[in-house]
């Protein structure tokens, strides 16, 4: 269902690339009330208290790094300021990027400029991750992903990435130093994501999916009225 986002086509670089993860600072925007939009693909990310937490892990995570790797963060809202001067604090020296916003046009190009792309929440007692489409989106352009284990987010990252325990900058930074010096296995991960996007997320297998659950509901006994089959195509 992400099909408006590609990878580059074989043998074009994007740009040369450090190593560089973007923190998808993304949580219960819903929940909290705040007027963010909740995602990458529809325009922006909301940075919220929740959230802040594995930003900072980010940080810690790239202070044990090489200098070569540099990260990104893209989000906005109240808590925003208060978390830039955290980091500054930390002094990262330079090699942390903060953007407020990334319109859809952007994204694509975005993402396929990332080497890793990480999502770390972390659990509270009011919220966890739920499906977490940021890893799709980087997915679908070839990224790998390392991910939290917090809600969703190892079901969703799969075979197209590399599970850290949550609130670990040791274990993030383990990842992400992996991935940067084997080139190799971080283009097999972001294979893979890519393959599960096209098994799991097209609009053919998300609409062919919500089909099957219509029919069971209405051929589950309870009501008489049925449902033809239909045939699906992509967008």
């Amino acid at each position: 269902m992400f099909n408006s986002l590609s990878r580059p086509e074989p043998g074009v670089p994007t740009r040369e690339k450090q190593a560089v993860a973007l923190a998808s600072l993304l949580a219960a925007a819903l929940l909290t009330g705040l007027k963010v939009a909740v995602g990458l693909l529809t325009g922006s990310l909301g940075i919220l208290s929740e959230a802040a937490h594995s930003a900072l892990d980010l940080v810690a995570a790239l202070r044990q790094c090489p200098a070569s790797v540099q990260l990104v963060m893209v989000g906005d809202g109240p808590p925003a300021p208060a978390l830039a001067r955290r980091i500054a604090g930390l002094q990262p020296g330079g090699r942390v990027h903060l953007r407020a916003r990334v319109e859809h046009p952007e994204l694509a190009s975005l993402i396929n400029s990332l080497d890793v792309l990480a999502l770390v929440s972390h659990t509270t007692t009011r919220w966890k991750e739920q499906f977490g489409r940021v890893i799709i989106e980087a997915h679908a352009c070839g990224v790998p992903v390392i991910g939290s284990c917090s809600g969703a987010i190892p079901d969703v990252v799969g075979r197209g990435g590399i599970l850290v325990p949550e609130a670990d900058p040791a274990a993030i930074a383990a990842a992400i130093q992996r991935l940067h010096r084997s080139p190799a296995l971080a283009r097999k991960l972001g294979c893979a994501g890519l393959q599960q996007v096209h098994a799991h997320y097209s609009w053919q297998r998300v609409a062919g999916h919500m089909h099957q659950i219509y029919l069971r509901a209405l051929n589950s006994g309870t009501t008489s009225h049925t449902i033809h089959d239909v045939k699906v195509q992509d967008a």
